[in-house]
């Protein structure tokens, strides 16, 4: 069954965000403990190797290496069971390899971006939801639940939702977006790029993914409420021919662009 989840953010701007089902987040996890297990094994390998060659380098440490390595590869299944989730969580912004490839994505509850805390509480969590078999306890957490929480998501108050198709803006597809006002002021864009949260980074390109998708009157009030707020967040000179969605495709510009070509140019 489709669910949904309405989100307000600190910006007072609400969205709906379709959340991830059962299957999809099976997927996920599948494709994510397939390459766990590929790592597994390259680390079994390697530790093996590793113990043959040093007992046959030093006579009469083979018993010691044997129980040295088995002792490393416990602690490594462990931190690679764990630290595998946690690293693409945080590295990737809410999403492991096997959530990118089936497009959904772990956000906090009010659709900002998960930090290192949550990230922690949901994995640390993963063996209670794992049991007694395949996520048999998530499963029937994420069934019974309104949000589709495992329990993991309820300790660090997350959810996984399923990522739009975001329209990257792309150049010239619109009147007057070939110029960029903020890009040609090389101080202003490294400011943007700077001090621009991972939080307004996001709200920035969730409203002009879904922009096409609102109403007129809906549309323009998001844009207007985004834009006032970028405009106040970093002291935006007066700029009287910058509509709201210009000026939201063009922070995205600046934001995507490590340098921009004017500052090149200079």
């Amino acid at each position: 069954m489709r669910r949904e989840i309405h989100i307000r953010t600190p910006e007072n701007v609400e969205f709906g965000f379709r959340l991830a089902g059962l299957f999809s987040r099976a997927l996920a996890a599948a494709i994510d403990y397939a390459l766990v297990a590929l790592l597994a094994g390259l680390l079994i390998t390697a530790l093996g190797f590793a113990a043959i060659i040093l007992g046959l380098s030093v006579p009469g440490i083979g018993t010691f290496a044997s129980a040295g390595a088995i002792a490393l590869l416990v602690l490594g299944l462990f931190l690679l069971l764990f630290g595998y989730f946690l690293f693409f969580e945080l590295l990737w912004n809410g999403q492991t390899p096997g959530k990118r490839a089936v497009g959904i994505r772990v956000v906090k509850d009010r659709g900002e971006a998960i930090g290192f805390a949550d990230a922690l509480v949901r994995n640390l969590l993963r063996m209670a939801d794992i049991i007694p078999g395949f996520y048999g306890v998530g499963a029937l957490s994420s069934v019974l639940s309104e949000t589709n929480k495992r329990l993991g998501d309820f300790a660090a108050g997350t959810v996984v939702v399923v990522l739009e198709a975001q329209g990257a803006p792309e150049e010239g597809s619109e009147r007057g977006e070939r110029h960029n006002s903020l890009a040609e002021d090389a101080l202003l864009a490294a400011r943007i790029r700077k001090e621009i949260t991972p939080e307004e980074t996001e709200l920035v390109r969730d409203v002009w993914a879904r922009r096409g998708s609102l109403d007129a009157a809906g549309r323009a009030r998001v844009l207007a409420r985004v834009a006032r707020h970028l405009r106040e967040r970093f002291a935006l000179p007066d700029m009287p021919f910058l509509s709201d969605e210009q000026l939201l495709r063009d922070v995205l510009d600046v934001v995507r662009s490590e340098r921009s070509p004017a500052a090149r140019q200079r």
